[in-house]
């Protein structure tokens, strides 16, 4: 039987792991408070579509990633592929009205490691483009 006054180890073990974690993608490299994105960032849940553009053209490879947040001036995403900082992407994920969206952006930050992923910060940069443009009545 266990003891209620005791911490339960496991759950102890899972708190410190998640600890860990958040010190590990998000508290390396602290950006200054005037740094920081002006824009309010809007928690989503989702997944979206990242092409690297190589000399300005679309790479062949398309990397699936989660979205975790979204502003008018870019997105958080988490990935098991790393891609570099000054990275310049297009970003494809289902809009407001259902409608398919492509925004050219830049990477601003990659944190993390291999095995167990990374928090990209990504920068728009154009006005969104969508791909399924409705008819005028």
């Amino acid at each position: 039987m266990t003891d209620p006054t005791k911490p339960n180890p496991s759950k102890t073990i899972a708190r410190f792991g998640v600890k860990l974690l958040n010190a590990l993608l998000y508290e390396q490299e602290p950006v200054p408070a005037d740094k920081r994105k002006e824009d309010p960032r809007n928690p989503v849940a989702g997944e979206v579509v990242v092409v690297k553009l190589v000399d300005g053209k679309p790479d062949a490879e398309k990397h699936r990633m989660f979205i975790r947040d979204l502003s008018t001036g870019g997105c958080g995403l988490w990935s098991r592929t790393r891609i570099e900082p000054g990275t310049s992407v297009l970003v494809h994920f289902q809009g407001p009205d259902n409608e398919n969206v492509e925004r050219m952006a830049t990477i601003r930050h990659c944190r993390g490691q291999e095995g167990s992923g990374f928090a990209i910060g990504v920068q728009f940069s154009v006005e969104a483009k969508s791909k399924n443009k409705k008819k005028a009545a």
